[in-house]
C-alpha cells in the first residue's frame, strides 16, 4: 500500500465488501437444468445483510 506521514505511522484502513443480488419474496424459485436460480424478469433487491454491510 505504500507508506504515510501520520503520527506513529498509522496506514489507513482499506476494506472490502462482496454483495449479493437477490429475488424479491416472491420469487418463485425456479431452477434452470443446471440448478442455477432462473433471475431473468423478476425484481431484484440487495440482500439485507449485505445492505447493512455498505451502510
Amino acid at each position: 500500500m505504500g507508506t504515510t506521514d501520520t503520527p506513529g505511522g498509522a496506514r489507513p484502513l482499506h476494506a472490502v465488501a462482496r454483495v449479493k443480488q437477490v429475488p424479491l419474496g416472491d420469487h418463485p424459485g425456479t431452477l434452470d437444468g443446471g440448478g442455477r436460480l432462473l433471475r431473468e424478469g423478476f425484481a431484484v433487491e440487495l440482500n439485507p445483510w449485505c445492505r447493512r454491510a455498505v451502510t
